[in-house]
Order: C-alpha cells, then sequence, then structure tokens
C-alpha cells in the first residue's frame, strides 16, 4: 500500500470535496474543471487522453468507465490528489459482517533472489511421470485426426475438379 503512514496535508491545502461513489468523482471532476475555467479538451491535451475522452467520462451519461489510467490522467490534469479516509458510519455498518483472515496477508511481494529453480534429471523425471505420456498421446491423436480431415477433404476436391474421361 503505498505512503500509508504519510498522511500529513500541506500548508494551505483545504479538502475539496467528499468522494464516496464513481458519480461523487465524475460531479468533483466536473466542478473543478469549470472552477479553472478550462474545457475538457484542454483537460484531454493536459491530461494526456485522446481528444473527447473527458467528455465521455464525465458526460451526465458516461459512455466511458474510469479507468486507472483515465483517473491518474484527469488527477494531473486538474491539479487534485485523492487522500482515503475511513469512514466511520460505513465501518460501523460492516464491523459485525468482517470475517478475519485465516493467514496472515503477506504484503512483500518475492525477489528474484528468493526465488530458486532446480531443474535435473530427478524433476524431469517426476514431472515426466505426471503426464507426459499422455499429452504427448492426445497431441499426437488430434495432429493425426487433422491430417485425415485434410487428406479426405483434398480427395473431394480432386475428385470434383478432376476433368470426366470417355470412355476406353
Amino acid at each position: 500500500m503505498p505512503q500509508q503512514d504519510s498522511v500529513e496535508f500541506e500548508s494551505g491545502t483545504t479538502p475539496i470535496a467528499v468522494v464516496s461513489t464513481a458519480d461523487d468523482l465524475r460531479a468533483l471532476f466536473r466542478h473543478r474543471i469549470a472552477s479553472l475555467g478550462i474545457t475538457y479538451e484542454t483537460a484531454d491535451h493536459l491530461g494526456g487522453l485522446t481528444d473527447g475522452y473527458t467528455a465521455k467520462l464525465l458526460a451526465p451519461e458516461p459512455r466511458r468507465r474510469f479507468g486507472p489510467t483515465a483517473i491518474e490522467c484527469l488527477l494531473g490534469a486538474t491539479g487534485l490528489k485523492l487522500v482515503a479516509v475511513e469512514d466511520g458510519q460505513a465501518m460501523a455498518r460492516v464491523k459485525a459482517r468482517l470475517v478475519a483472515r485465516r493467514r496472515s496477508l503477506n504484503t512483500k511481494r518475492a525477489s528474484p533472489v528468493d526465488v530458486v529453480k532446480v531443474v535435473n534429471r530427478e524433476f524431469l523425471r517426476k514431472i515426466g511421470q505426471w503426464g507426459g505420456f499422455k499429452s504427448g498421446q492426445v497431441r499426437r491423436t488430434a495432429v493425426a485426426r487433422k491430417k485425415a480431415i485434410s487428406e479426405q477433404n483434398r480427395a473431394n476436391v480432386m475428385r470434383r475438379w478432376r476433368p470426366e474421361t470417355i470412355g476406353p
């Protein structure tokens, strides 16, 4: 989770809106673009979006949904950033329904150094016993079936287009 512990506001920074849904986010971007006095086309250009994409995102009946790229581009174009804050009322509603995890959540990603692959004769024998013969047999059967169908189709074409011979 990026920057969990740094939730300090810069001096002179004031919250602009409370966003709980995609419609709230849409309204926030509409209001911000209007207050900056720029057009949707300018927001497209500043954010690096294709022409008309902001209009599709922020329309009353949106033709496009917010994706990670679109949100990042619009945040950059409007000079905004999002700060996540726990909603006490929402937590009170769902707290009784929360189910504890059985194992801890590992947030550390494995680095390439942590993974060691050993490929030796014993390993190859082991995976060979797990179905190498069967999968090869299935593959060979499928290839043979395709070849037989192709040969039959070729024979049918040759029979159809062969010039007719008139008796001996």
